[in-house]
Order: C-alpha cells, then sequence, then structure tokens
C-alpha cells in the first residue's frame, strides 16, 4: 500500500514537474511578431539613412545583422490562412517543417522558379510541407494556383477581412516579395530568405538546376535542425 501510495505520489510529481517544463519552454519562445514590433521600427530608419547616404553595403549588412539577431531563432505565430483546398486553417494546422514562400500575383517569380518547387515538392513532400502565400483574394489565388503542383499548398491573406492582418502583414511589409521563411516543426524560424534572381536570358534547364540547389539547401537546414531536436 506504501510503495503504491509513494508510486502515485511519485507520478503526480512527476507530471506536474514536466508540466512546469513545458510552461518555462512556451514563456521563453521569443516569437516573430514581437520581434518586428520591439525592434524593427529603430532599425528600418538607420537602413533607410545609410541609403539616403548611398552607403548601400553597410545598409545591406546592416539589414542582415537584424535578421540574424532578432528574427532568425524567433517562432512563428499562429497566423489566421485561408487555403484553397480546405477553407480557412491557421499556421499551426501545418505538423511537419514547412518552406512558406510569400507571394503576390504581380510579383513575376524567377526564371524556373515554379518548375523547380514543383519538382522538390513531389520529392520531399512526405517530410516536410510546401506552401505559397499569395497575398491577393481567392479568385486571383486560385488562378495563380493551377501553375503548381498538388503537392504545394496554396494559401492567401486578404489583408481587407484578415483579423490576423496587422501581425500577419510583416511578413510581407517588413521583407518584401518574393521571400521563402524556413520553418521548422516547432515553428521556430530557421532562415529567411528573399528568393534568387535567375538572368533574364538564363537558359530553362540552368535556370531550374539554380532554384532547385536553393530550395534543397533550405531542406539540409531544415534536416539538420530536426535530426537534433526533440520536441
Amino acid at each position: 500500500m506504501v510503495k503504491k501510495l509513494l508510486f502515485i505520489i511519485f507520478m503526480f510529481y512527476s507530471s506536474l514537474y514536466a508540466q512546469q517544463q513545458i510552461e518555462l519552454n512556451d514563456e521563453a519562445k521569443v516569437f516573430f511578431s514581437e520581434q518586428i514590433r520591439g525592434h524593427y521600427k529603430s532599425h528600418i530608419k538607420k537602413i533607410e539613412k545609410l541609403e539616403l547616404l548611398q552607403k548601400y553595403k553597410e545598409a545591406e549588412d546592416l539589414a542582415n545583422q537584424f535578421i540574424q539577431e532578432y528574427i532568425i531563432g524567433s517562432y512563428m505565430d499562429n497566423f489566421s490562412l485561408k487555403c484553397i483546398k480546405s477553407g480557412k486553417c491557421y499556421l499551426d494546422d501545418y505538423v511537419k517543417p514547412m518552406l512558406l514562400l510569400s507571394y503576390a500575383s504581380w510579383s513575376v517569380p524567377t526564371n524556373g522558379e515554379i518548375e523547380a518547387l514543383n519538382r522538390v515538392a513531389k520529392a520531399y513532400c512526405k517530410e516536410i510541407d510546401f506552401a505559397i502565400l499569395y497575398w491577393d483574394n481567392r479568385k486571383d489565388a486560385r488562378k495563380n494556383s493551377r501553375k503548381f503542383n498538388s503537392k504545394v499548398e496554396i494559401l492567401y491573406v486578404d489583408e481587407l477581412t484578415n483579423r490576423y492582418a496587422s501581425t500577419i502583414k510583416m511578413l510581407k511589409h517588413s521583407f518584401g516579395i518574393p521571400t521563402t521563411f524556413v520553418i521548422a516543426g516547432d515553428k521556430r524560424l530557421l532562415d529567411m530568405q528573399t528568393n534568387i534572381q535567375n538572368p533574364y536570358n538564363l537558359n530553362k534547364k540552368e535556370a531550374i538546376e539554380n532554384c532547385k540547389k536553393s530550395f534543397e539547401k533550405h531542406i539540409t537546414t531544415i534536416r539538420e535542425y530536426e535530426n537534433k531536436t526533440t520536441y
């Protein structure tokens, strides 16, 4: 009886300790939106001042410093999104790591990018989610979705109706379009890069290969993080 009681007490406190650790881990997380709200304005003023002085290299270095210091390593908020196939959804609905590409109908992807993404998504879809986030209404997003295969999820955000617009618009307005967000399974932002731009006259085969290598580099980043992380 005593052993049973001790076992119950042990299990209770083990469960309590585990819950406390979870809460501590949650509290330790710094979210993407917090970093933008807390640090973006002060940095963008300095960057714009350097650009006015035509100190473009210094401006670029400061922008990269901001991203590395405050953005990479933050956790993505559970944004409200809309899906072409399944209706309204949230970022947390995607449990696998993700490559999230921010697009708009007026922003034309570089030569070879769509073909490369379709190939990579087909090859790696079992371990990674691939999604295009269009800053458009449903009609325009659906029209553009025809360019991608079924392994690429098409999401869209209408800033006029999205109740999380003040937060999710940071993805667009802070870093521009097109941008790729490399997101781990626990929603940690591992990397964020402006999509490569191929020369206009580059032949199709080389253009696709350039984009494919860029996407596969992101996949390597995800794999390295996931292999050393336990949730």
